[in-house]
């Protein structure tokens, strides 16, 4: 508005300024102070041009709630009256996204001359166009401005950014330096924010010298726009640096900082930067609150989270901001407590397709597909239309469970919804679906169907071809992805390696593994080669796998267990026992998988004792307590040893005993020391759980060709 009036003949601005504070129009007077310069002009005003002004504002304010104003514009005679009446309504317009007034406000301006001699109203209306998401027609009005200033093209870069065509902002943020306009600082704020939303960190860095350039890194806004740009980008060091050389912080920095931390998992960084900004006394607000849900939600802090639900509801956020409900309904759901997010599902007052969502991607994360699914109905049973992310996220769910007609019938109903099955979203998730169900060819079928693809499209097929073992189509995406000038990622690597090592494809692996090297996916990502370490010792490359693990920077529990896997499935039990040894000594404590390996190892060797106290040890010091597979092996152990009454005494005390594989067991245990009746008995229970099992029919066999055998032979002897 100032700027506005600062386009307007000297005298009307004179009056304004000389006026204000008699009729006082706050929203006027806010946006009055300190924002423009007046001219020395003499002192006289006429009495109906005071009422006309007076009457003027009064209409202008009236406009932020009634159409009326529309009607009015057409009868103002001074064409500066005109120009600031637009330019207020046009930015209503843009504030309400109310496109269709908008572009009926530019038809009433057409029929002035405003356009060829105001720059204001040509820029409002830019701006109108631009914030409505109109962004052609924004260009196409900016492309026929015969007078174009920075204003102008501060409105075309801020509405390419705002609606998230930040190439399309820095293209202009070029072609205004190129035609001679110098950029200001709500230039450098829009051009920034564009690079923050690309995470294009380069021409950012850019842009930061030409602010540095231009002495505007004392203004808060732009120095505010820096921090979120290095933030978004991923740089926190560099974030922080800005941070710290801000002259003026207020919330919006500590904002920027905070949510920059908690977006890239530095969950420690982001509370700690919340209590400096306690200890300096900046009250949070909703957007504080939120950043940190969203930090507690991807590290699983649930003690802090709850700390801040405390706080929100003290300050009653949730009461009037969605957002903030939202925020801990995904806290609580991500941290695995669906109880709590769903009380607070329960109690949203407006909910909607985004809380439903929220949920079911919840369930899929901790890979519970059925409830998820549960879940895809009841929103629908509730009157929800299921949106892209819903439908993706149903389809994973299909996935996780290998519910193939669930998932084929969920593509037809996005089919049938009319959403497109080649959106990019959507499309990847059948890829996913389809590969994870082993449907290969609808797999394949449903990648061609995409029109542009991206590494995670391209991961999912070449995952569902390793996943099952199709090594030779894995390989041949993983060529034709990178002559698409998609470079792979670490999570291509670890699906083909993983599919290298079930089939036994050495020679493939270790290609692939140059390829690793060349472009340096295995550093600092211990999944990756963890799945290295796996594929060569499932290809009994066991020193390969050993040099490869010693190169991991973290070794974790899953690596060892690779590791120990190895060593285990060729045999090699001492040098297992003695690599387990070495494990516990670097102070890292078995899992359940390499409780079993290591309980499988002496099960082999024979060595009973030992067994049997690294049994009642791992459940008592580890805290782990027996799976079936454990107390399978325990059983095994002792009946290869000849303790049929130990046997017997375990499957007795053994909860969940109702497991055909600890029953083959037993079997198997009592055919090895020739017991008929106990035999009939493992047999009997066994049948009971799977009646066409072949494994305990031949065990039971075995068991009475035994008995058989020796009955023969005491006749012929008694003969």
């Amino acid at each position: 508005m100032v700027m506005i009036c600062a386009e307007g003949p000297n005298l009307l601005v004179r009056h304004l300024h000389s006026q204000h504070e008699q009729f006082n129009p706050s929203w006027f007077q806010e946006e009055l102070k300190g924002d423009i310069h007046f001219p020395e002009i003499e002192e006289h005003t006429s009495f109906r041009l005071e009422k006309e002004v007076q009457k003027d504002l009064k209409i202008f304010r009236e406009e932020r709630t009634s159409i009326k104003f529309m009607n009015t514009i057409s009868d103002f005679k001074d064409d500066t009256c005109a120009a600031i009446s637009f330019a207020e309504s046009l930015k209503v317009c843009a504030k309400n996204n109310d496109l269709q007034r908008g572009t009926e406000l530019h038809a009433k301006i057409l029929k002035t001359a405003l356009l060829e001699t105001n720059v204001i109203v040509g820029s409002a209306l830019v701006s109108m166009y631009a914030k409505c998401g109109a962004l052609w027609k924004a260009q196409e009005v900016f492309n026929e401005l015969s007078d174009i200033n920075v204003v102008s093209w501060n409105a075309l870069i801020g509405g390419y950014a705002q609606c998230g065509c930040s190439e399309s902002a820095l293209r202009c943020y070029k072609q205004m330096q190129f035609e001679g306009f110098s950029p200001d600082a709500v230039t450098f704020v829009c051009t920034l924010n564009a690079c923050g939303s690309m995470k294009d960190s380069e021409k950012g860095e850019e842009i930061h010298a030409q602010v540095i350039k231009d002495s505007l890194l004392g203004n808060v806004f732009v120095g505010n726009a820096l921090l979120d740009m290095y933030a978004k980008c991923g740089l926190l060091t560099k974030a922080q640096r800005v941070f710290d050389e801000l002259p003026v912080r207020d919330t919006i920095s500590w904002n920027a900082l905070i949510f920059g931390y908690a977006q890239h998992g530095y969950s420690k960084e982001a509370l700690f930067s919340f209590s400096q900004m306690q200890t300096e006394q900046f009250s949070p607000n909703d957007v504080t609150f939120i950043s940190l849900l969203k930090a507690c939600a991807s590290t699983g802090d649930l003690d802090v989270g709850r700390w801040i639900h405390a706080q929100i509801v003290k300050m009653g956020i949730t009461e009037h901001n969605t957002l903030a409900a939202y925020a801990l309904l995904d806290m609580y759901a991500k941290c695995g407590l669906f109880c709590d997010a769903l009380a607070i599902f329960a109690k949203l007052a407006d909910c909607d397709v985004v809380a439903w969502n929220i949920l079911v991607s919840a369930y899929v994360q901790h890979e519970y597909g059925e409830w998820a699914l549960k879940l895809f109905d009841q929103m629908q049973l509730d009157g929800f239309s299921p949106d892209t992310v819903t439908f993706a996220c149903a389809l994973k769910a299909c996935g996780i469970r290998g519910m193939a007609n669930k998932g084929q019938c969920i593509h037809a109903q996005i089919i049938k919804s009319g959403l497109p099955e080649n959106d990019l979203f959507v499309g990847t998730a059948l890829v996913d679906m389809y590969g994870k169900c082993g449907l290969l060819s609808k797999c394949q079928k449903a990648f061609d169907d995409i029109i542009i693809r991206d590494a995670v499209t391209w991961n999912s097929l070449i995952d569902g071809y390793a996943q099952h073992a199709h090594i030779t189509e894995a390989l041949i995406c993983y060529e034709e992805m990178q002559n698409e000038s998609i470079l792979p990622s670490p999570i291509t690597f670890t699906s083909i390696v993983k599919a290298c090592g079930t089939v036994g494809a050495a020679c493939k692996g270790q290609s692939i593994h140059s390829d690793i090297v060349k472009y340096g996916a295995a550093e600092n990502n211990t999944i990756l080669a963890t799945a290295l370490v796996d594929m060569y010792a499932s290809c009994g490359m066991l020193s390969d796998a050993h040099y490869v693990f010693g190169k991991i920077s973290s070794q974790d529990v899953v690596s060892w267990s690779a590791l120990l896997a190895g060593y285990a499935q060729f045999g090699q039990d001492k040098l297992l026992l003695n690599l387990y040894c070495e494990m516990l000594s670097q102070g890292k404590l078995p899992n359940p998988i390499i409780c079993s390996i290591v309980l499988n190892t002496y099960r082999h060797i024979g060595l009973l004792d030992e067994g049997q106290l690294f049994f009642e040890m791992f459940s008592m010091y580890y805290g782990i307590y027996p799976t079936i597979e454990h107390f399978a092996c325990i059983v095994d152990l002792f009946g290869r040893a000849g303790h049929i009454e130990m046997v017997l005494a375990l499957v007795q005390e053994i909860p969940l005993a109702a497991n055909l594989m600890l029953w083959q067991t037993v079997l198997s245990a009592f055919q090895k020391w020739e017991s008929t009746k106990l035999g009939r008995w493992a047999f009997e229970h066994a049948l009971e759980l799977d009646n066409e099992n072949p494994k305990t029919y031949v065990s039971f066999r075995n068991i009475h060709a035994v008995q058989q055998e020796q009955f023969r032979g005491n006749n012929v002897m008694n003969f």
